[in-house]
């Protein structure tokens, strides 16, 4: 004979059965994501009076495009870099947040004075988003001094 007591029990089982079953995993949906596809550069201006460094000389504009995925839920910051020249001075947690938004990803420009080196690196290159709390996966790029740069007498 089934008792009110067993009858409980068993709606009991069932609806904690139900509940545990029934696990949220929205949070994983909303959960921001940034990845770095690609990064590459070109020449812009070579010794360009837009890159004007005073009495240090002239340098030379690159524009860098960077490629990436992201949630639909980013807004980005900007891009964060260490700048190392070829042998010499060496530049940590650079900021850029003057960039343009491509289909594919963004693009800046930046301007390198390469004087005595024969080219600079952007390490550990990043891009911040959602007021920093976002970071994508780093990248490293290298950028070769091109011929002609910094000549003497510009």
């Amino acid at each position: 004979m089934i008792t009110y007591n067993r009858i409980f029990l068993f709606v009991i089982l069932i609806v904690l059965t139900a509940v545990i079953s029934c696990k949220d995993n929205s949070t994983n949906v909303n959960t921001p994501s940034l990845e770095i596809t690609n990064v590459t550069y070109s020449l812009f201006a070579l010794n360009s009076d837009g890159c004007d460094f005073g009495s240090d000389g002239v340098g030379s504009a690159f524009l860098i495009e960077i490629d990436f995925d992201a949630s639909s839920n980013i807004e980005i910051d900007g891009i964060e870099y260490d700048l190392n020249f070829v042998g010499g001075a060496e530049f940590a947690n650079t900021f850029v947040d003057d960039f343009d938004l491509t289909n594919e990803g963004l693009e800046f420009i930046r301007c390198f004075l390469f004087e005595d080196t024969e080219g600079v690196e952007l390490a550990e290159l990043k891009i911040l988003a959602n007021d920093e709390s976002v970071e994508s996966n780093e990248v490293n790029i290298s950028i070769d001094r091109p011929e002609g740069a910094n000549k003497e007498g510009v």
